[in-house]
């Protein structure tokens, strides 16, 4: 019943925080510090999860995907999760 009644509330805040992702990405284009993006991966730290801080790791990339050396990254912090 609670995760229904917050589930608007999450979203918009994930919906934001990639809203701000997107904005990195494109500022870092402008700037000329990265190309086109291939790739926009989200990735569950494990390690920082089994010690109850849950974190993903967002990174846009190239073409290159895993091999990109300038990848942009950045973390959203779901320590929400833990609420329930």
């Amino acid at each position: 019943l609670k995760c229904r009644a917050t589930h608007a509330t999450r979203l918009q805040h994930i919906v934001e925080h990639f809203r701000t992702f997107c904005q990195l990405v494109r500022q870092k284009q402008l700037e000329g510090h990265k190309g086109h993006i291939a790739y926009i991966t989200y990735s569950m730290l494990r390690t920082t999860w089994l010690e109850q801080k849950p974190v993903y790791l967002v990174e846009a990339a190239d073409a290159l995907w895993m091999l990109d050396a300038k990848s942009i990254s950045l973390e959203y912090d779901a320590s929400w999760i833990f609420t329930y």
